[in-house]
């Protein structure tokens, strides 16, 4: 019988080599993918820039979202009525007031007016310019000045938020600045300057004097959304009380006159004596204090002048009196080709005519520890916001002070 012959077995699976291909296939098939998912240009990078452009995009819709509201409440701000009492209503002597009394401008900023005192209207005084609504009922921006019955004359500084046309806001903070060459502000940090600081010396010559309170002006201001500052130089008072009102007369040369008459501008003072002559200016009086004018006060009231004044570099400005005489202070001329009148918002003289006493410490040198600010006749390079130092004894023809107000 004849025996079959053997077929040899089929090798169903796979060889070496295929398998290698197939590995090296996967490999780069893997490669592929993984930086498909994870190379630069990839599946997850992209979705993660997608999440982000959806995020930022989130964020931009409700800026925009936000800002179309904040724009609908300043315009349903803007378009409320004045709270009541308006200013508009306490203009002029006959609305003098008996007590201290909050009042409101058209922008709701609040004034508080001192009793014995009335709002200045621009009719009553032909000196008082109120433009920043332009229909001479005065906002805060203007400098509003309100008159005693002797008519003394102050200056409202507003701080805090100070609300403008069309809704708008600035806010004007209570400090003590230097400033640049541009005029731009920066907080006060030279420890050689200071404020509420007395300093010790065995001589009279090197003491100065200094605020009353200047803890109770700060708080005031705070409370109250403001102060006041003199609207000129002082001059000089019966009983040696200062004035606020333009002087008549004023005094140069080279040695301190024998006497002053009502009225005289109050230079040849020294720092000690314009702080008495300060707080005795309403000695008697329980609804608001007087003193010499303090580092806040100065600073601040550039702050407000530089903002609303069009004059955004007040701070360097020099004295319009270039001449070698004093003159009286707010009663200089301004005819349109010679301007030597020193106004802003409605204060006279904070550059011009006569540096100014303060309650201000220079505490590097305790032989002159008093600081006076502004320029001074003739203009010799000084400006508003410069510092200068004198003794408690110094006193010049060129040397003046003026007052701050604020209501208890």
């Amino acid at each position: 019988m004849k025996k079959e012959r053997k077929q040899p077995k089929k090798n169903d699976g796979i060889t070496l080599i295929t398998l290698v291909v197939t590995i090296i296939i996967l490999i780069i098939l893997a490669g592929v993918s993984i930086n498909l998912i994870l190379g630069e240009d990839g599946i997850l990078k992209k979705a993660i820039e997608a999440k982000e452009k959806i995020e930022q995009s989130e964020v931009n819709e409700q800026v925009m979202l936000n800002s179309i509201y904040d724009e609908i409440v300043d315009k349903e701000n803007a378009l409320k009525p004045p709270k009541e009492p308006q200013i508009k209503n306490y203009l002029g002597k006959e609305k003098t007031v008996n007590e201290n009394t909050i009042v409101y401008d058209e922008y709701n900023n609040p004034v508080v007016i001192p009793k014995g005192f009335h709002i200045v209207s621009a009719i009553e005084d032909i000196t008082v310019n109120y433009n920043y609504t332009g229909n001479a009922i005065p906002s805060v921006q203007d400098g509003i000045v309100i008159e005693d019955n002797e008519q003394n004359q102050f200056i409202w500084i507003p701080i805090g938020e100070i609300k403008e046309k069309n809704g708008k806001t600035t806010t004007i903070t209570l400090q003590r600045y230097i400033f640049d060459e541009q005029g731009q502000p920066k907080d006060m940090t030279s420890n050689s300057y200071t404020e509420d600081t007395i300093i010790t010396h065995n001589s009279d010559e090197y003491k100065n004097t200094i605020a009353k309170d200047i803890e109770s002006f700060k708080k005031s201001t705070k409370d109250n959304g403001g102060y006041y500052i003199a609207r000129y130089e002082a001059s000089y008072g019966r009983e040696n009380k200062a004035l606020s009102k333009p002087s008549i007369k004023a005094v140069g040369g080279s040695s301190k006159p024998s006497s002053y008459s009502n009225g005289d501008l109050w230079n040849w003072i020294t720092q000690p004596e314009a702080v008495i002559a300060s707080q005795a200016m309403y000695e008697n009086n329980s609804s608001f204090s007087t003193d010499l004018v303090n580092s806040y006060a100065w600073d601040t009231a550039i702050i407000f002048i530089q903002k609303y004044s069009g004059k955004e570099n007040y701070s360097r400005q020099q004295s319009k009196n270039t001449s070698e005489t004093v003159e009286n202070t707010g009663q200089r001329i301004d005819d349109g080709e010679d301007n030597t009148t020193d106004q802003v918002c409605n204060i006279y003289d904070m550059a011009s005519n006569c540096y100014e006493w303060t309650t201000e410490t220079y505490s590097d040198d305790n032989k002159i520890p008093c600081v006076n600010r502004g320029g001074g006749y003739p203009n010799n390079g000084k400006y508003t916001s410069t510092r200068s130092n004198g003794s408690s004894t110094h006193r010049a023809a060129e040397i003046s002070f003026r007052v701050v107000l604020y209501v208890d």
